[in-house]
């Protein structure tokens, strides 16, 4: 599989059960370093992603809530960030880990996530 094909799936969070709704979403890398954010049917929800930045999507299973999230790192191929489906992000849902990889595959979603912070 080349890079064109590279899947960095969101396969742990914590927080609230909403985030259930994130797992097997996944970033795609991009030649120049950003990332596009991809939901589970594949359809791009966000373009030209960042490190360091917030971005804002809707879901087709979830109709009328608006999605945030953050981008914080990039080591390993591990982004992490956090997540929440209000307006305030100092309401912050919870935390997401996405690997390249991991299959986005329900294994134990919302168990204290590798990586993640104590909900």
């Amino acid at each position: 599989m080349g890079d064109d094909d590279k899947k960095i799936p969101i396969g742990s969070f914590t927080g609230g059960e909403d985030g259930q709704n994130l797992i097997g979403c996944y970033f795609k890398p991009k030649p120049d370093d950003t990332y596009n954010f991809h939901d589970k049917d594949d359809k791009v929800k966000a373009r030209d992603i960042h490190v360091g930045s917030e971005f804002t999507f809707e879901l087709d299973e979830v109709p009328g809530v608006t999605w945030h999230l953050t981008l914080g790192s990039n080591a390993d191929e591990v982004l992490k960030g956090n997540w929440w489906d209000g307006r305030d992000p100092s309401l912050a849902d919870g935390s997401y880990q996405a690997e390249a990889g991991g299959s986005g595959e329900e294994e134990e979603p919302n168990a204290a996530s590798a990586g993640g912070c104590a909900a």
